[in-house]
């Protein structure tokens, strides 16, 4: 599910088909909440849709597709470019902060960039030994971070599609990163710019994982400060983790104090960062 400027919002499911609705803006006249009205339906898919999800503006809308497609159209459904090119399904899509730019990771262990306006591919990011599961744009898009299946989180230049560093767990990292799927991640506004000599500012990232960890760490340079500890359940995973949000515009910003993450434990649990426990 999807909105834009709280007037119209958008589904996709396993149908393959994402719907349009009118959000109300009132409840009914007898006190309960008032139905949104289906405005269009989007049927450029040919098999489920993963992820649904507006631009910045909320002036377009992307759904991402189980048949390795990404598909954009205007608030209204027209259709604007389809993307292709993945040899796996897209798992998951997300907008640049602050351009008509798409990034979705795939089940052929890639992530691909797109320019939003006509479809055209314009980077492919490979690396990972397995589905990438999770990533975005660091907040201030210079970046792209994903985590993937292989216990994983690499960041990437998006203009040469080069790997800058990468975070690797798996069963011989001792504990020190995941040791299973890397479902979510998010990272805070770096606190400085990069120098003149091009050394990479320190990128706070919090990612979860399939064994219920969180860890943090400064993916910047591929060093885990370890897993966060007295959280959730063993047995259970984090599915989603979040940084608070950061001032529109800012380039820079102090180190966060505070993280979350949500788990199917059914805990939402607040880590204090400075003390990596909650």
């Amino acid at each position: 599910v999807a909105t834009a400027q709280m007037r119209v919002a958008a589904t996709g499911g396993g149908d393959d088909v994402a719907v349009l609705w009118q959000v109300p803006t009132s409840r009914a006249t007898d006190g309960t909440p008032a139905r949104g009205n289906p405005t269009a339906r989007l049927t450029s898919h040919a098999d489920s849709i993963s992820m649904v999800r507006y631009n910045t503006a909320g002036t377009l809308l992307a759904t991402a597709g189980l048949d390795g497609k990404l598909c954009v159209f205007t608030v209204e459904g027209e259709h604007v470019a389809t993307c292709e090119g993945p040899g796996g399904g897209c798992e998951w899509l997300t907008w640049h902060p602050r351009g008509d730019v798409l990034l979705c990771g795939c089940e052929d262990f890639t992530a691909w960039m797109f320019n939003a306006k006509d479809g055209l591919c314009m980077n492919v990011f490979s690396g990972h030994s397995n589905a990438v599961g999770c990533g975005k744009f660091t907040r201030d898009g210079k970046r792209i971070l994903t985590g993937a299946s292989d216990t994983s989180v690499r960041l990437w230049d998006p203009r040469t599609a080069a790997c800058l560093s990468t975070l690797q767990g798996g069963a011989t990292s001792a504990g020190a990163f995941h040791e299973g799927d890397v479902l979510c991640c998010d990272d805070a506004l770096p606190a400085d710019v990069p120098s003149d000599a091009g050394v990479e500012p320190t990128r706070l990232c919090i990612s979860g994982g399939a064994e219920g960890l969180v860890y943090l760490s400064d993916v910047s340079r591929g060093s885990s400060f370890g897993a966060m500890t007295g959280g959730h359940e063993n047995g259970y995973s984090v599915e989603v983790v979040a940084f608070p949000p950061t001032p529109v515009g800012a380039a820079t910003a102090p180190a966060p104090r505070f993280a979350a993450s949500a788990g199917t434990d059914g805990k939402l649990v607040v880590w204090d960062v400075e003390r990596t426990s909650e």
